[in-house]
């Protein structure tokens, strides 16, 4: 796999590559590193606020419990907060 981009603030371009095979998938979204859980939450939240409308299969409750937990996997105010906005979301 090839991966290449350009850094927003320098312009540089950027690229790695590297092997990928399904050893490297994870059996369970669960299961995915914390910081890739999180990622996940945080662009669905955001789609639904530009959109106004939800993945399909998510909603905001199922983001607020992911959130929740990340939160507290991760021991991080900023995620907390994120799942305090979801909350409010939901009013």
């Amino acid at each position: 796999m090839n991966l290449r981009w350009q850094e927003p603030d320098s312009r540089i371009v950027k690229e790695i590559n590297g092997v990928f095979t399904t050893d490297n998938l994870v059996s369970s979204f669960d299961n995915a590193p914390l910081h890739y859980q999180l990622a996940v939450v945080v662009s669905q939240y955001a789609e639904p606020a530009a959109r106004q409308l939800l993945a399909e299969g998510f909603n905001l409750r199922d983001l607020q419990i992911r959130a929740e937990r990340l939160a507290s996997q991760m021991n991080d105010e900023a995620v907390w907060e994120l799942a305090s906005l979801i909350s409010v979301s939901r009013c």
